[in-house]
This record gives structure tokens, C-alpha cells and sequence, in this order.
């Protein structure tokens, strides 16, 4: 009976903009289906607040990295049951967010997606943030910057701006790692996502999932 409403749940869900949230009849088990948005944070903590919930089900594709933070953070601290579904697959944002979970459970052919964060630039922010970097095709630069090649066009600004952007990048794994690295998680679902491109996807099928530490509890 759970399965079928789950399925059908799912189905629905799959046409929503952002994430739809329900309650198991019954239960204290709270469905999280669909892309995640800043605006599900709020959502997302009225119902773990108002309906006394325990454990959530997820399935998504991602969305936005800060909403995924912080609903990842309200799991942590509420010490959420989290599970992906049967024959689903949870990504980006929403495997940080199962991450988080204290049980954490991948039912039959689930799966788990994972890479770098997106970096999302207009040109004003482009020219704002690093004037004087370039990203060329110039293999005089591999030895050094690996499949990123750069060329600095001012010399005066161009150092602050690469050492800025080395920040940035670790800030970001120190917070992924407050997740991703935990209750026997292995840190090699960090290089997961630091060696995979925000282009593209690492999955994490059930049986790796175990291997990983990822999966902590028996469905």
C-alpha cells in the first residue's frame, strides 16, 4: 500500500515546478518530491514543526544549493530518517539533503547523484567578481591548472581573483563536507563530487551506496 501511494505520489509530483511535500496518512513520514527551491525551506519547516514528522521520503533532481543546505541542516539537527524510494533517484541537492539523515535507507534500483555545485554568472557578475580572468584553450597552462587553463589579462588584480575563487571553492567543501563526510560516511563521496563537473552526474547505485557508507540502516 505505501509503495503504490508512493509511486502515485511521485507520478504527480513530477510535473511541479519546485518540491511538493505530503504526509503519509497515518504516518509521520514526510514526502519531499520534485526540484528544491528557496521557497521549500520555510515549507519544508512548518511541516517537520506543525506534523511532528520523523522520517522523509525523497526523490528529485536537485535545485537550488542553499535551499538543499538548509534543508539538509533541518534533517541534521531534527535527526531525520531519510529514504530514497524504490526505482528513483535522488540528485545534487536532494543527496546532500539524504546525506544528512541519521537513518538512512536506498530501497531496490534507487540512486544517488552527485557533482560540483553549479556556478550560475550573468556578464555584469563575470566582470564584478574577476576581471582579469580569462579561460583559454592553452595547454601551456595544463601542467599547472589540470583541464582549467588560465590567462590573467592584468597582473595587478588577477592573483586576488584566483585566490578568491580557491576560497570560495573550499568554504563550499567544508560545508558539503558537514554532510557528505560524517556517521560513517566515507570521504571518498567527496572526491565523488569534487572530480565530477556540475555538467554532468556521478550515480550511486544501492550496493555502492552500502560500500560508501551513504546507506546506515536496513530498509
Amino acid at each position: 500500500m505505501r509503495i503504490a501511494l508512493v509511486s502515485l505520489l511521485i507520478s504527480i509530483a513530477s510535473y511541479a515546478s519546485s518540491a511538493e511535500f505530503f504526509v503519509l496518512p497515518g504516518t509521520s513520514t514526510l514526502l519531499v518530491l520534485g526540484e528544491t527551491k528557496v521557497s521549500d525551506v520555510e515549507d519544508f519547516q512548518r511541516y517537520i514543526s506543525d506534523e511532528q514528522i520523523d522520517s522523509i521520503i525523497l526523490n528529485g533532481p536537485g535545485g537550488n544549493l542553499e535551499a538543499g543546505y538548509a534543508i539538509a541542516e533541518i534533517v541534521l539537527e531534527h535527526g531525520l530518517a531519510t529514504t530514497v524510494p524504490e526505482n528513483t533517484d535522488c540528485a545534487s541537492a536532494c543527496s546532500i539533503i539524504f546525506s544528512a539523515g541519521r537513518e538512512r535507507v536506498m530501497e531496490n534500483g534507487s540512486r544517488l547523484g552527485f557533482h560540483l555545485p553549479f556556478i550560475s554568472l550573468s556578464p555584469s557578475d563575470v566582470a564584478d567578481y574577476c576581471k582579469a580572468l580569462i579561460v583559454l584553450d592553452d595547454p601551456t597552462y595544463a601542467g599547472r591548472f589540470g583541464d582549467l587553463r588560465f590567462a590573467l589579462e592584468d597582473s595587478d588584480s588577477g592573483p586576488d581573483c584566483l585566490m578568491l575563487t580557491y576560497q570560495m571553492g573550499l568554504r563550499d567543501m567544508r560545508r558539503l563536507s558537514k554532510y557528505l563526510v560524517r556517521d560513517g560516511i566515507s570521504e571518498d563521496v567527496l572526491d565523488l563530487v569534487i572530480n565530477t563537473q556540475s555538467s554532468d552526474m556521478t550515480w550511486v547505485n544501492v550496493p555502492q551506496a552500502i560500500r560508501y557508507g551513504l546507506v546506515n540502516s536496513n530498509q
